[in-house]
């Protein structure tokens, strides 16, 4: 996960049960998350995929930055593929009293 800390500017990702635990603290109510995990390496693969088929028609970008994009959306490719990323939306409501 280093690689994909570095990529995003952070030092750790929060995860779904730690979101929930902040939200009940800041007084909302936790109805339900829905889990989108397996879409992260298709979203992923789909972003290089059009990159690369539209790369030689990109000449107003730098092949260095076409290049850091490639390296990064394969980061988030492996780590998608080695289950090491949640892609989820989680639903809370506030009551006002």
């Amino acid at each position: 996960m280093q690689e994909v800390y570095r990529r995003i500017h952070l030092s750790s990702l929060g995860c779904v049960e730690d979101y929930i635990a902040t939200q009940k603290s800041s007084g909302l109510q936790f109805l339900r998350f829905e889990d989108y995990s397996e879409n992260i390496e298709v979203h992923y693969a789909l972003v290089l995929r059009a990159l690369e088929m539209q790369r030689d028609g990109l000449s107003n970008i730098s092949e260095a930055y076409i290049g850091k994009a490639v390296y990064g959306l394969n980061i988030w490719i492996r780590a998608a593929l080695q289950k090491q990323l949640r892609w989820v939306s989680i639903m809370s409501s506030y009551e006002q009293i």
